[in-house]
């Protein structure tokens, strides 16, 4: 009988092993094995595309709305949060900034129909006393009738093909739920919080909404102040960050208080229908500034808040009793770390 149990164990073993997926394996991403920080290899030789697919850029300038309706037609999205609500100029918004480079738009043909995309939008890091310009991966989309997996491989393939470049040697991505097979930089958790109940704290009041009135350089002058702080953050242009908020409004939410004309609390805020998702906090007052913007956000129509315990969220998230949701794993490709970097020392804007 037990000779029996050994042979069935060593035959699980064998198919477990035969159809194990070493796709990350032969990728420099991070590992146990791996013995110095920073950059992996300078060596991308990687696999020949198939020549069954087609890959085309596209210029997301111009009119790319059957592009849009095949992102929304197809939920595998590596970004959760991006499902089924995506337009135009919110596109162009999450994509565009003054790094990118053509070939960060990438579709897939198969048989003249689009069956697959990748997006990166370059940016810079401020990572542990090094600056690193990196493609944080923005959109990777795969048809619904094709494999996931399979077109999934051919599309981050080729997109490490044309988009290490120059100083573009590593990319940014992260997983919701369950990480990837190697390594991870950071882990973070969501939190999630209902808007129904929620008070204004008439105590405090000190709240306003910017509206487009370009004085934004007070809000960057601030961010630079404030967000050094932490371990790793984003370092943004000056053009990009008037940008980031002067777009799409009011699918961004900018709060802020001032002391003495003095900016002393930001915090910004993504609108996806009545979901507010919350994308940075800076304050030394951050727990009756964020109370109040709960009830801000309640009076806007958001339903729902959800933010994570990056950078100094924690404090707030638990002091305003914020429920615990699932994980977000941030990793890096062709950079190596010795460590998991905390969550609240983590300061990556996306």
């Amino acid at each position: 009988m037990i000779k029996y149990l050994i042979i069935i164990i060593l035959i699980i073993g064998f198919i477990y092993l035969s159809n194990k997926d070493n796709f990350w394996n032969q990728l420099p991403v991070s590992n146990n094995k791996i013995i110095n920080y920073g950059y992996i290899t300078n060596n991308f030789n990687i696999n020949t595309i198939s020549n069954k697919y087609k890959f085309f850029v596209f210029d997301p300038n111009k009119n790319i709305n059957y592009i849009i309706d095949f992102i929304n037609f197809n939920s595998n999205l590596l970004n959760n949060d991006n499902n089924n609500d995506i337009d135009i100029e919110l596109f162009r918004y999450e994509s565009i900034n003054s790094h990118s480079f053509m070939n960060n738009y990438l579709i897939l043909y198969f048989k003249k129909k689009i069956i697959g995309l990748i997006v990166n939008s370059p940016c810079q890091l401020y990572f542990y006393n090094s600056i690193l310009s990196v493609n944080q991966i923005t959109y990777l989309v795969v048809d619904n009738n094709f494999n996931y997996n399979t077109l999934f491989k051919i599309l981050f393939s080729y997109n490490i093909q044309k988009n290490i470049y120059k100083n573009y040697k590593s990319f940014i991505f992260y997983k919701d739920k369950v990480k990837y097979p190697f390594n991870y930089l950071c882990k973070c958790r969501y939190y999630t919080k209902d808007l129904y109940n929620v008070q204004k704290n008439y105590q405090y009041g000190n709240i306003s909404m910017y509206k487009n009135d370009n004085n934004i350089d007070r809000f960057f002058d601030f961010y630079n102040r404030k967000v050094k702080l932490y371990k790793i953050y984003r370092i943004f242009k000056r053009d990009d960050f008037h940008r980031y908020f002067d777009t799409i409004l009011p699918i961004v939410y900018c709060f802020y208080e001032e002391l003495g004309n003095e900016v002393i609390s930001l915090c910004v805020i993504k609108r996806k229908k009545n979901i507010g998702y919350i994308t940075f906090v800076l304050s030394d007052n951050i727990i009756n500034f964020m109370e109040n913007i709960l009830y801000i956000c309640k009076k806007l129509g958001l339903v729902t808040l959800k933010g994570l315990d990056m950078m100094n969220n924690i404090v707030f998230l638990e002091k305003l009793h914020f429920k615990k949701s699932y994980y977000r794993y941030y990793h890096m490709f062709n950079f190596h770390v010795n460590f998991n970097v905390s969550s609240s020392e983590f300061a990556y804007v996306v």
